[in-house]
């Protein structure tokens, strides 16, 4: 107990995190004029200025009146031809307007998940929000690096570990001030 590797991670994978995959943004969509029935166009992913990857969208209106957003994109070595249709949603914020959303259009173990939101993120072959993917953020990874020393260093000094945080955030505090 409390050897070399015995830390929290080890042995485990750590879960995708949504800034290694790439982002559909309903709102980046919404400020370009996309969300009219046929209206169509191509979303582009880059760094700096060169490009890493685009789709392209068309928006049709289906179902008496319903519209939906159709991305249709190369997948792949082989470049597999990806076709996805996403249904879209508006709701009213109170200060006006209309805000965008779309019905995540995965499915985990056989149920659709049909849950709202903003965005859709590419992992693997299809785009699907952060709960279907199981992503996090990274900054959730990195809140807790230090774990380990704080239950170390508590556990030595015979306290809590929310005590040594707080130490540690004083000497933090204090060495900035000099």
């Amino acid at each position: 107990m409390g050897g070399y590797a015995s830390g929290r991670w080890f042995g485990h994978d750590k879960k995708t995190t949504i800034e290694d995959c790439h982002a559909l943004d309903l709102g980046v969509l919404e400020r370009d004029g996309a969300f009219a029935p046929w209206r169509s166009g191509r979303y582009r992913w880059l760094v700096g200025e060169r490009e890493t990857g685009s789709i392209g969208y068309r928006v049709e209106q289906r179902h008496g009146g319903q519209l939906w957003l159709v991305l249709d994109y190369a997948w792949g070595e082989a470049k597999e031809h990806v076709v996805i249709p996403v249904r879209l949603e508006t709701t009213r914020p109170h200060f006006g307007g209309v805000r965008w959303w779309d019905r995540c259009p995965l499915a985990v173990n056989g149920v659709a998940c049909n849950r709202r939101a903003r965005k859709l993120y590419l992992r693997g072959r299809y785009f699907g929000c952060r709960h279907c993917h199981n992503l996090t953020y990274k900054s959730c990874q990195e809140s807790h690096q230090r774990d380990w020393l704080y239950s170390r260093l508590a556990e030595r000094l015979g306290t809590s570990m929310r005590d040594v945080k707080r130490l540690h955030r004083g000497w933090i505090r204090d060495a900035q001030r000099q």
